[in-house]
This record gives structure tokens, sequence and C-alpha cells, in this order.
């Protein structure tokens, strides 16, 4: 019996992440797309010494 509910439950829970997973890799890419459109705007508009202050500040605190 609770192998047959262990089952329902990985093909539920299957399901779910195929059903996330394509949203979610969109939504990340389309993330890194606009960071790098920013980045390109930020260099052909102001120079190469803005975009290096834009990194510096915009960048994720790793500590």
């Amino acid at each position: 019996m609770e192998t047959d509910n262990s089952k329902r439950n990985d093909r539920l829970l299957r399901k779910k992440l195929r059903g996330y997973l394509i949203p979610m890799m969109l939504t990340m890419a389309a993330f890194s797309l606009s960071e790098f459109v920013d980045i390109m705007i930020v260099s052909n508009l102001l120079g190469s010494k803005a975009v290096a202050e834009y990194i510096f500040y915009h960048k994720p605190d790793l500590r």
C-alpha cells in the first residue's frame, strides 16, 4: 500500500517539476539577457569606465 502511495507522490512531483521547469528556465534566461543588454547600453553610451562601475555596484554580494 505504501509503495503505491509513494509511486503516486513521485509521479505527482515529476509532473509539477516539469510544469515549473521550463518557465523557471525562461525567466532566468530573460533576466540574464536583460543584464547583458543593460551592460551593452551602458558601455555604448557612457564608456568602459561606467561599465566597470556598474558591474562593481550591481554584482551580487557573495559574502
